[in-house]
């Protein structure tokens, strides 16, 4: 007598195989674009919890404070200027930031431009390297 093993069933998903075996903090990134000032203000705390956990890799131009308060003293004052911060989270965690905004030049044209352009000497992407 010949005893058949049951057939093992196997899980069905429709992601590929590389995402399936991430991580859980990759696979729950998201990415978001603020363009309204009472959203950047609610960003004071991850912001800068990201800051104090790599203080080293900033510049003041990139903190914060100084984003916040050039935004609420001269960005507001510029009818042409939109906020687009772009934000990577991983799960409930900042790990991105890239302070940007819009206006419009000269000739009619909207740009996109770093937050504080043209007062910051400095404006890279603030990340967390993990």
């Amino acid at each position: 007598m010949t005893l058949v093993q049951p057939a093992t069933k196997m899980q069905h998903t429709n992601e590929p195989d590389d995402v399936r075996n991430e991580p859980e903090q990759f696979r729950a990134s998201s990415v978001e674009c603020v363009q309204s000032a009472a959203r950047f203000a609610q960003l004071a705390t991850p912001w800068q919890v990201l800051e104090a956990d790599h203080a080293a890799a900033f510049t003041f131009f990139q903190t914060y404070d100084w984003c916040q308060h050039w935004w609420n003293t001269v960005g507001q004052q510029n009818e042409d200027a939109a906020l687009k911060i772009m934000l990577l989270w991983h799960g409930d965690r900042l790990a991105a930031v890239w302070p940007l905004m819009t206006d419009i030049l000269h000739l009619g044209t909207t740009t996109l431009l770093p937050l504080t352009s043209p007062h910051a000497e400095y404006s890279n992407l603030i990340f967390d390297p993990m």
